[in-house]
């Protein structure tokens, strides 16, 4: 069991989502990356292995070249510019239906509709690329945040059933093979290290879900 309260532990899951999501949506431009090593560094001491990966890797970020190579990098790993030229963009019907738009996307929107939003951002296209489906789970950890801060025990542990069950139906289905071929594809540090960051995020974080979720199993 985790040994922080839990509205504390609610909000430092979130923060984790909000943080992949960005790595998959943001665009690789100077504010977002100065703002990601500032934030590295302030917390260097506190890094687990995935997030001291990153850090690394961003370790030759005032180098001439350095951004150039990261953007060139961010569009051939996520643009689906062609076949061969990267992997395929990280939607989740594209994984595991092998098309765009498919069963996969309409369930991952009925979720969305479930838990009381729409799409979450829309300049990704389908909702269902890799970092929506983080970004809504942080948004869901937010959500039982606010109802344990405001003494709504069932409420929190509604939104708590839900991630479990996003996390089994959805990202666990197909997202830890998707990090392993863009691990494998990628040919700069930092991509390497987002995908495994990634992974292993969401494997760490269902068991822990699982040791919150126990109480209610007896």
């Amino acid at each position: 069991m985790s040994p922080y309260p839990p509205r504390t532990t609610a909000e430092t899951r979130s923060k984790i989502y909000w943080l992949l999501s960005r790595l998959y949506l943001d665009p690789m431009i100077p504010p977002f990356l100065e703002e990601l090593d500032g934030w590295l560094e302030r917390h260097a001491g506190d890094l687990d292995a995935g997030l001291a990966e990153l850090h690394q890797a961003l370790r030759d970020r005032g180098e001439e070249g350095f951004l150039q190579r990261l953007q060139r990098e961010h569009t051939r790993l996520f643009g689906g510019i062609r076949r061969g030229y990267g992997p395929p963009p990280p939607y989740e019907s594209l994984y595991r239906e092998g098309r765009v738009m498919g069963e996969t996307t309409r369930d991952v929107l009925r979720d969305y509709q479930e838990a009381g939003y729409g799409a979450i951002h829309p300049q990704a296209g389908p909702q269902d690329h890799m970092g929506v489906e983080l970004r809504f789970l942080s948004l869901l950890c937010y959500r039982e945040a606010v109802a344990w801060e405001a003494g709504a025990v069932e409420r929190a542990y509604q939104s708590r059933d839900r991630q479990g069950r996003f996390l089994d139906r959805h990202l666990l289905a197909w997202a830890p093979g998707y990090c392993d071929a863009l691990r494998a594809e990628a040919r700069e540090p930092y991509f390497a290290a987002i995908a495994g960051l990634s992974a292993e995020t969401l494997r760490q974080d269902r068991a822990v879900l699982g040791e919150l979720m126990a109480p209610l199993a007896v």
